[in-house]
């Protein structure tokens, strides 16, 4: 059984920003049911759900302890057992590995400031003596992961275009869009089972002026002609999507099987550039 592709997810690895011990940031990855996956593999109707969340924290051999835990999630994702339970008809059900993918987020999070946000929460929820209090302080290092998660670290924006299909006057469109950007400005773009993520690293300040102002900037040339939206509207069936700090299916994992092959193939995340 094919667990991942190493080479294409080594890559991957290198080209993540590094980490930082002072101040410390780290990476995260996680493991998660999608909503629109478990539909079309599954046949019911969920809620995005984070099955395994592992921190990379910043520290010698860092991108060897990555791909260490990302193959560990990788066997998980193929070989582990998850279930989920639908209170509206009292139901279990397996959540398939179709129905399942890795993702990281591509800028450090801010170790500091999300310990100082989990230590503020914590302190107003064990005051309120109540349920909902315990619960919290109950899920500490699940809330610890949501803290980084919050918190990136300074000097890093991430901006990703997702395609939805593969129109390739689409495709063509937005590579020629980036192509006016700086030569830095693509950190990768990856073909996922359905469609394309072109993740770009605006770290300079032009290229994000490029991106952002309008009327001659990239995002609102191509938002009036594909009315491309925000990933967080999760508008059904838009063509062309995009999203600030998004969460990566990581090259070379496991994402479902390609829409448009006959043969259902299990299809591995690619790196096209």
């Amino acid at each position: 059984m094919k667990i991942m592709e190493e080479s294409t997810t080594a890559e991957f690895i290198r080209r993540l920003p590094d980490l930082s011990a002072e101040p410390p940031n780290a990476h995260l990855l996680m493991m998660a049911a999608r909503s629109k996956k478990a539909r079309d593999k599954m046949g019911i109707k969920i809620k995005d759900l984070v099955l395994e969340r592992k921190i990379i924290r910043p520290k010698n051999g860092w991108r060897e302890q990555y791909f260490t835990k990302l193959y560990n999630l990788a066997i998980l994702q193929q070989q582990g057992t998850f279930t989920y339970f639908k209170k509206d008809n009292d139901m279990f059900y397996d959540i398939v590995p179709m129905a399942m993918g890795i993702y990281a987020t591509i800028s450090p999070r801010s170790i500091r400031n999300a310990t100082l946000d989990l230590l503020k929460e914590t302190l107003e929820n064990y005051g309120k003596k109540s349920e909902d209090g315990e619960i919290f302080i109950s899920r500490s290092d699940v809330n610890f992961f949501a803290a980084l998660h919050r918190h990136t670290a300074s000097g890093f924006s991430f901006f990703t275009f997702d395609q939805d299909g593969e129109d390739s006057v689409v495709k063509q469109a937005v590579d020629d869009a980036v192509s006016t950007l700086s030569k830095n400005a693509l950190w990768m773009q990856t073909q996922t089972s359905n469609g394309y993520h072109t993740i770009l690293n605006l770290a300079d300040p032009k290229d994000a002026k490029a991106l952002y102002a309008p009327p001659e900037g990239i995002l609102h040339k191509l938002t009036l002609k594909y009315k491309i939206r925000p990933k967080a509207q999760d508008v059904e069936h838009a063509v062309l999507e995009y999203q600030r700090d998004s969460q990566e299916p990581v090259a070379g994992t496991l994402y479902a099987r390609k829409t448009n092959d006959p043969r259902g193939e299990e299809y591995f995340v690619q790196i096209l550039r």
